[in-house]
C-alpha cells in the first residue's frame, strides 16, 4: 500500500500497455490522481495521444521537465526504421529536453545510456532525440556497446533500448519530478 504517498508508475512495452489501462481505468477522476507524480508508458503504441487525451482528461502529456501529474511515451527508431504506420498521433516525449515537441535533444543532453548487453556499460552522449512522426528519431548510437543488440524487430528499431539509451536522464528525471510534486507543485 502507498497510502497517501505519491507514486510513479513506469513501465515498458506491454508494460507501458498496462500502465495506460491503470491510468485510464484506475488512476483518472480519483483521489490517485492527486498523488500521479508521472507515469513513464514508455515503449508502446497501444494508445494514440487523442484516445489517451478521452480516456483520462485529466492526465496530460509531459510537456516540461519538472511538469507532474503527467503521461510520457516514446518509441525510439533510428533512421532506417521501417514504419508500419502512421505514428504522427503517438504520444511522444522526449527523453533528452522533456518536450513533446519537435524539439532536438543533442547528444550532449545525453547524461548516460546503459547498456545491459555489454555488461551494464554506462557512457554520455550515446545518443540523441527528436520526436518526429510520434516516434523518437535517434540519427546515431555513438557507442559501440549495443553492437550485439538483436534485429529480431528489424533495422534500427531500438524498441529493446528505450529505457537504456536514456537511462541518467531518466533516473535523474524522476528525483526531479518527485522533488516537484513534494515541493507543491502538484496539480491539485
Amino acid at each position: 500500500r502507498i497510502g497517501d504517498r505519491p507514486f510513479i508508475v513506469a513501465g515498458h512495452s506491454q508494460g507501458a500497455g498496462h500502465a495506460l489501462t491503470l491510468l485510464t481505468q484506475r488512476i483518472t477522476g480519483t483521489p490517485l490522481r492527486a498523488r500521479l507524480v508521472a507515469a513513464y508508458a514508455v515503449g508502446t503504441v497501444a494508445m494514440t495521444r487523442d484516445a489517451f487525451e478521452d480516456a483520462a482528461p485529466d492526465i496530460p502529456v509531459c510537456g516540461d521537465a519538472r511538469q507532474t501529474g503527467c503521461v510520457m511515451n516514446w518509441v525510439s527508431v533510428g533512421p532506417k526504421v521501417a514504419h508500419w504506420r502512421d505514428g504522427s498521433r503517438d504520444i511522444c516525449v522526449n527523453p533528452l529536453t522533456w518536450t513533446r515537441y519537435d524539439e532536438y535533444g543533442d547528444f550532449a543532453l545525453n547524461e548516460g545510456s546503459l547498456s545491459i548487453v555489454a555488461g551494464m556499460r554506462l557512457e554520455r552522449a550515446v545518443a540523441d532525440a527528436e520526436c518526429k512522426n510520434g516516434a523518437l528519431l535517434v540519427s546515431a548510437i555513438r557507442s559501440d556497446m549495443y553492437k550485439d543488440l538483436p534485429d529480431f524487430l528489424g533495422q534500427d528499431n531500438y524498441h529493446l533500448i528505450d529505457y537504456g539509451l536514456f537511462y541518467i536522464n531518466i533516473r535523474r528525471n524522476a528525483v526531479a519530478r518527485v522533488e516537484a510534486w513534494v515541493g507543491g507543485q502538484s496539480p491539485e
